[in-house]
């Protein structure tokens, strides 16, 4: 299974002053062109998005010298709803690390919630590479620099505005790249999750093919078993196309192809 936990760029929430989105079409077919061309202007912290420590911080790392190793790697999604405290912080911490899957290094919190700024320093002391939520900021609406400052000044990435809704709690490989902006202060992203157990499931399968293969010699193609070479991605894209699951404005998380989500109220990007 895949989560789409990405808002729509241009239907997606922005924080009062920022600028929206804008898509800008340069050359359009209908109108006598030989192909379709399109600009787009946009502040860097719209819809879903990242962080970089130089968005709070003078001397904070820009968003192209962050580890990309930060936005990629297990992930633990937890609901909450209401203040984050640093009683709930060390609860999902042990539930992320009892997963046994190194997903306490990336901390989701589905749901409307606050991170306080005592929970922001038991993650930031923690060490983990990122912490998510729905809302378009971290730590109080009214007042989110505080928190901003302990977690970005511990080089923990934030990934704001993600949509989690129909996303179970649990373990999940996370993939949030930003985009390659030298010396910018954060970055779009297409934030997608995998269910970790699928992908477990489907390399224990490939491994499983590979043993059969080893001990059936090596004589080629009529040695593997039907359909080995994509054992992972054919498990993966089934569950995937298979799940019935909406898209557009009624998903807050679908398969990669198309989820949306209708954003909860917005905040200080």
């Amino acid at each position: 299974m895949i989560y789409d936990i990405t808002q729509p760029l241009f239907e997606c929430v922005v924080f009062p002053g920022d600028p929206k989105p804008e898509k800008i079409p340069l050359r359009r077919m209908t109108e006598g062109s030989a192909y379709n061309l399109t600009s787009m202007s946009l502040c860097l912290h719209n819809g879903t998005h990242v962080d970089a420590p130089f968005h709070f911080l003078q001397d904070g790392k820009p968003i192209d010298r962050v580890p990309l190793t930060k936005f990629i790697g297990p992930a633990w999604v937890e609901g909450h709803t209401g203040d984050v405290t640093a009683e709930d912080a060390e609860a999902m911490l042990a539930s992320a690390a009892a997963s046994g899957t190194g997903a306490e290094k990336r901390i989701l919190v589905k749901g409307p919630a606050t991170l306080s700024l005592e929970a922001a320093r038991v993650f930031a002391a923690a060490g983990i590479d990122l912490f998510g939520n729905e809302s378009q900021t971290v730590g109080p609406e009214n007042a989110p620099a505080a928190v901003h400052r302990v977690l970005l000044g511990a080089e923990v990435v934030l990934l704001e505005g993600i949509r989690l809704a129909r996303v179970p709690d649990g373990p999940y490989l996370l993939n949030c790249a930003p985009l390659n902006l030298s010396g910018c202060d954060g970055s779009p992203v297409r934030a997608v999750l995998l269910d970790l157990g699928a992908f477990f499931d489907a390399a224990s399968r490939k491994e499983g093919d590979r043993t059969a293969i080893a001990q059936n010699g090596s004589n080629g193609p009529a040695s593997l078993p039907p359909g080995a070479p994509c054992a992972a991605a054919s498990a993966v894209n089934t569950s995937a196309s298979g799940t019935g699951l909406s898209s557009g404005a009624d998903a807050d998380a679908a398969p990669a192809r198309e989820g949306t989500g209708a954003p909860p109220s917005s905040a200080q990007s």
